[in-house]
């Protein structure tokens, strides 16, 4: 047994004769047929688990895609508000109306964005 080994590891090779050298060379062969099956399936699987994961992740960024343009959508207006009142003070200003007024209008659009902060 510890002779059959030995031969399988390429050492004490001398006293074979070429039909036991073929027949380990065989053995050999068969083995690494084997080996390399088993490694082609266990890459196999490994690539189908990383396709799934691709295709988790691409699920994943197209919610956020989606989440994002729902944002832009959203604070789209906000810019629009803040736009609006800048302007509205400009002409207010230029007008000569009161600093009273333009002060609540402030007041009230740096609450509105604040407690959009705040969630």
């Amino acid at each position: 047994m510890e002779e059959i080994q030995r031969n399988m590891l390429g050492e004490s090779l001398g006293s074979l004769q070429i039909k036991d050298l073929q027949n380990l060379e065989a053995k050999l062969d068969s083995g690494l047929y084997k080996i390399r099956g088993a490694k082609t399936q266990l890459m196999v699987r490994q690539v189908q688990e990383l396709q799934k994961k691709e295709q988790i992740l691409l699920q994943q960024n197209e919610a956020l895609r989606a989440k994002l343009a729902e944002l832009s959508c959203l604070q789209a207006p906000v810019s629009g508000l803040t736009t609006a009142t800048t302007s509205q003070d400009v002409q207010e200003s230029s007008s000569g109306r009161g600093s009273r007024q333009r002060e609540t209008s402030l007041s009230a659009a740096e609450t509105t964005l604040q407690l959009g902060f705040t969630q």
